[in-house]
């Protein structure tokens, strides 16, 4: 990730992201019931084992219904962060 400072040399922060950001699903806490199956509008989930599992990675546009549906929270979706290039924000 390439870092910019600031013109006294400070407070790096982040050009761009590099990081793919994809759902996290605990097998132990699903249930198998299908719902973020049958509620993913990208087809990126299927039942694998018994068990929901990422199956197209790349069809995944973070949309968090997934995460939204799931009763047990098997499904948790990272929070994205992005930051702009050539800005800068003071508190």
């Amino acid at each position: 990730m390439s870092r910019v400072n600031d013109r006294n040399g400070r407070f790096p922060y982040p050009t761009r992201m590099e990081t793919t950001w994809l759902p996290r699903l605990d097998p132990a806490l699903c249930t198998g019931c299908g719902d973020c199956i049958a509620i993913c509008p990208e087809n990126a989930l299927a039942q694998v084992a018994g068990k929901a599992a990422l199956t197209r990675p790349a069809a995944c546009t973070y949309c968090t219904t997934c995460e939204d549906v799931c009763p047990t929270g098997a499904i948790e979706l990272p929070f994205l962060i992005c930051f702009t290039p050539g800005q800068r924000h003071e508190p």
